[in-house]
C-alpha cells in the first residue's frame, strides 16, 4: 500500500511538473514561411501633408511651472496620456502627472529606501482599465504598482531572473517586457506573470549578438482591439518583419514584411558584432555590409500602422500601411513644412493612442521663435513664456491626420 501510495504521489508530481513545463513553453512561434503582408518600399505612391493641414492638427499645452513639478534633467524618458491625465517621467527619475491644460497636479513614486520608495524609476506604463501605473526600479530589479492617485499598491519581483528591461506594457493583465540587447539573453521579449511574479516566456531572439547593451527603441506596439483582439505587434534590431503576438492564444506569426530594392535583410540566424559601436555605429556598419537598417519606427493609430524604416543610410522611409484595406504608401511632407522639421519628426515623439506628443524645452523654443511666428497658438505662447519654464508640449491628432493623407 506505501509503494502504491509513494507512486501514485510521484505520478502526481510528475503530471504537475509536466503542466508546468507545458505552460512555461506556451508560447508557438512561427518564423518560417511567407509574412502576411508584404510591403515594398520603393513604391510610386507618396502621399504628402500639407502645411495647412498638418498645423491645423496641431494642440499646444504650456504646462504649470512652480518648485514642486519642476521638469528636468535635460531629457524626457516616457510620456503617456489617459484622457485628460499626462504622465511625464524625466532624466531625474520623477514621474509628474498634469492634466491637458497645464495644471500639475502630483508626483508618483517617492525615492528612498522604504517598501513603498524606489531607488530608481527608469520607466513606467499605464495600466488604463485599471487606473493603476507600474514604474520600474532597476536598482532593485522590480516594478511597482500605485494607482493614478499615487497610492502604493505593491511591489512586484522577478523570482526567476532579473527584469534587466527598458520598456514593459500590460497586456492581458500581465506584463509584455522589452529585454536590453545582452549576451546574457538571446531573446528580445518576455511575458511577465503578475500573479506568479515570474517571466513565464521568452521569444523573438535578436537578430545580433552584441557585447553591450544597445540604447533600445520601443520597437513594441499593442493594438487597438477594434483591429485585432489582444494582439501586439513587434520587431527587433534591424528586422524587416513585423510579428503579430496574441496574447490569448500565445500564438506568433510574421504579420508584415517590408522589402528594399537596395539592401538584403538581417536573416533569421544571428551574427556578432565584437567591437563596442553605439547605436549609430551599428546601424552604419549594417549598412556598410550590404544589409537593411531595418524597422527603426512603429507604432499603430486606430486601423493605421506606421513605420519608419532604414532603407538607406541617411534617410528613413515613412510607411503607412491601413490593416483593415490592406493598403500602403510613403507618407512624405509638404516643402513649406521642411522648416519645422524639429515640430514634425516623429522619431523622437511619444505615441499613445492616436496622439503623438512631442516635448520641447521652453528655451529651445523661444530662441526660434522667428520661424513659429505664423503658428498663432504656439506664437502666443511663447510670448508669454520664459527660458526657465516648464517644457511645451505638442500634440498631434494622428488618426485625423493619417484619414486625411489616405484620402488625398
Amino acid at each position: 500500500m506505501k509503494k502504491n501510495y509513494k507512486l501514485i504521489c510521484f505520478y502526481t508530481l510528475f503530471l504537475l511538473l509536466s503542466n508546468a513545463c507545458t505552460k512555461q513553453d506556451k508560447t508557438n512561434i512561427s518564423t518560417e514561411g511567407k509574412a502576411l503582408y508584404t510591403i515594398n518600399t520603393k513604391s510610386d505612391s507618396i502621399k504628402k501633408i500639407k502645411y495647412d493641414t498638418f498645423i491645423n492638427h496641431l494642440k499646444f499645452i504650456k504646462l504649470e511651472t512652480n518648485e514642486n513639478c519642476l521638469v528636468g534633467g535635460g531629457e524626457i524618458i516616457n510620456v503617456e496620456i489617459d484622457n485628460n491625465l499626462i504622465f511625464i517621467l524625466d532624466r531625474n527619475d520623477r514621474l509628474f502627472v498634469f492634466n491637458r491644460a497645464g495644471k500639475f497636479l502630483r508626483q508618483i513614486g517617492r525615492k528612498g529606501n522604504g517598501p513603498k520608495e524606489l531607488l530608481s524609476i527608469n520607466n513606467f506604463c499605464l495600466n488604463k482599465a485599471k487606473r493603476q501605473i507600474a514604474l520600474y526600479d532597476i536598482y532593485r530589479s522590480s516594478i511597482v504598482l500605485f494607482n493614478y492617485e499615487g497610492k502604493f499598491i505593491k511591489r512586484l519581483i522577478s523570482t526567476n531572473s532579473y527584469f534587466n528591461i527598458k520598456y514593459f506594457e500590460f497586456i492581458d493583465n500581465n506584463l509584455l517586457l522589452d529585454f536590453f540587447t545582452t549576451n546574457n539573453n538571446p531573446y528580445n521579449y518576455g511575458i511577465y506573470n503578475i500573479k506568479s511574479q515570474s517571466i513565464e516566456n521568452k521569444f523573438i531572439p535578436f537578430l545580433i549578438k552584441y557585447n553591450k547593451p544597445l540604447m533600445n527603441k520601443r520597437l513594441m506596439q499593442v493594438i487597438d482591439p477594434n483591429v485585432f483582439k489582444n494582439s501586439v505587434l513587434l520587431t527587433t534590431y534591424f528586422s524587416n518583419i513585423l510579428y503579430k503576438y496574441d496574447s490569448k492564444s500565445r500564438q506568433i506569426e510574421k504579420y508584415l514584411e517590408l522589402i528594399s530594392d537596395k539592401q538584403k535583410p538581417v536573416s533569421t540566424t544571428t551574427f556578432s558584432i565584437d567591437k563596442s559601436y553605439d547605436f549609430r555605429e551599428v546601424s552604419s556598419f549594417m549598412y556598410k555590409n550590404g544589409y537593411s537598417r531595418g524597422i527603426h519606427r512603429v507604432f499603430a493609430v486606430n486601423e493605421y500602422l506606421f513605420l519608419q524604416f532604414g532603407s538607406d543610410m541617411y534617410k528613413l522611409d515613412n510607411i503607412l500601411f491601413n490593416m483593415k484595406n490592406h493598403k500602403s504608401f510613403e507618407l512624405s511632407w509638404d516643402n513649406e513644412l521642411l522648416p519645422l522639421s524639429d515640430l514634425i519628426n516623429f522619431s523622437s515623439a511619444f505615441v499613445d493612442n492616436n496622439i503623438c506628443v512631442k516635448i520641447f524645452q521652453s528655451d529651445y523654443l523661444i530662441q526660434n521663435k522667428e520661424k513659429y511666428k505664423k503658428i498663432d497658438s504656439l506664437s502666443r505662447i511663447l510670448n508669454e513664456s520664459n527660458v526657465e519654464d516648464n517644457p511645451i508640449i505638442i500634440l498631434y491628432d494622428l488618426k485625423g491626420l493619417f484619414e486625411y493623407a489616405e484620402k488625398k
